[in-house]
């Protein structure tokens, strides 16, 4: 379907995509922009937590068939990332847990000052806290990349 469109719009090599969602839309969109034309770039603009923190960084584009999860895929990383924290509030609690558990994961692997920070704060204090938020997020970028 990604590359229908791309063919109907005549996109070329020196074209970009510009993805906008969580992790699902950017596998699906990073791995087509792996294949069409043998590669062109795309610009990641991940909507959640989990997204931001882990794979619109991971390199992993997938997509699933019949045979399983992520079956078909490639690695390919986008050509820019853009973090709009402000799509943190359109989502659950339940959707920021989620992030935020990759969050601790890498903190407790990774960076003792991270989850310190985690430990020192509620998740209702960071996410209010714009600054807070934006290093947190920066901070597990900077480790996963």
């Amino acid at each position: 379907m990604i590359h229908n469109c791309l063919f109907n719009n005549q996109f070329n090599r020196s074209d970009c995509i510009v993805c906008i969602g969580g992790g699902l839309l950017g596998d699906m969109v990073g791995f087509s922009a792996s294949t069409y034309k043998r590669g062109i770039e795309f610009i990641n603009v991940p909507t959640t937590v989990l997204a931001m923190v882990d794979s619109s960084i991971g390199s992993k584009t997938g997509i699933n068939n019949q045979n399983g999860k992520n079956m078909i895929g490639a690695f390919y990383d986008p050509f820019l990332i853009i973090n709009c924290i402000d799509f943190i509030n359109t989502l659950t609690i339940r959707d920021i847990r989620n992030g935020f558990s990759e969050i601790i994961k890498i903190s407790v692997v990774f960076d003792k000052t991270l989850f310190d920070i985690l430990d020192s704060n509620s998740l209702t204090e960071i996410i209010s806290n714009r600054e807070l938020l934006l290093d947190i997020i920066k901070r597990s970028q900077l480790i996963k990349i």
